[in-house]
């Protein structure tokens, strides 16, 4: 966990992207009930977490690898400034819960500080 925690601060710079609301969006799209994020598959879906990307882009890239998920993730949240056109973009259910929750939660990290540290 740690050393991916790591690779979201890396991928974060290299892609102008904060990494509170990279961490956050990872959270939201992969947690459940039992942990804060989830790896690989997640459940009987079509998606695999961190980033909650789809399998249609297995083909291009090996997302099903929580490094190269990450990397997919942050780079597509880079594609705008405005992080709710980068989320409406990343996720076609956007609505404003799900704005919100992120918000919460990259507000959460930025007090509690990133947990890389």
């Amino acid at each position: 966990m740690r050393s991916w925690l790591h690779h979201v601060k890396v991928m974060s710079a290299k892609y102008g992207v904060d990494p509170n609301f990279a961490l956050a969006v990872a959270e939201v799209e992969s947690s459940n009930k039992e942990v804060r994020f989830r790896f690989g598959k997640m459940g009987k879906g079509t998606y695999y977490g961190p980033y909650g990307i789809h399998e249609c882009f297995l083909n291009k890239w090996a997302i099903n690898d929580p490094m190269v998920n990450t990397e997919v993730g942050i780079r597509a949240l880079a594609r705008y400034k405005d992080q709710r056109k980068s989320l409406r973009k990343y996720n076609a259910s956007f609505n404003e819960a799900y704005y919100r929750r992120i918000k919460q939660l990259e507000a959460r990290n930025r007090r509690e500080g990133p947990p890389w540290k």
